[in-house]
């Protein structure tokens, strides 16, 4: 299944990790985004990423990114899902918060507007 950024930002990590799984491309990527994107650090867990997306690649809002990893091999062992969390300043795990009032209203990737 398809990941799709939830908005613009730039790729800050990108690659294996631990609890999310590897080697590279499995793993996680973490995208930044400026205040006028919309702010804050997305990041997204158990993912295969696509080639292009590497650290310093700017993504629009929509843009696919990665893939939901099938392998459980390559995804720290666990079944199929997608991580997603949304810190709100700069990367900080301590402060993640939930991702869902960050989509509250979101269209579906690939819909017109």
């Amino acid at each position: 299944m398809p990941v799709y950024a939830v908005q613009a930002g730039t790729v800050i990590y990108a690659g294996a990790a631990q609890g999310y799984g590897g080697p590279d491309p499995a793993g996680w990527l973490v995208i930044d985004s400026s205040d006028a994107e919309g702010g804050g650090c997305l990041e997204y867990g158990h993912i295969v990423r696509l080639p292009n997306i590497r650290v310093g690649v700017h993504v629009a809002a929509g843009q696919p990114i990665a893939t939901i990893n099938p392998d459980q091999r390559t995804n720290a062992g666990v079944s199929p899902h997608l991580h997603l969390s949304d810190m709100p300043g700069s990367y900080n795990p301590a402060t993640k918060q939930d991702p869902m009032r960050r989509l509250a209203g979101a269209r579906e990737p690939e819909t017109s507007t």
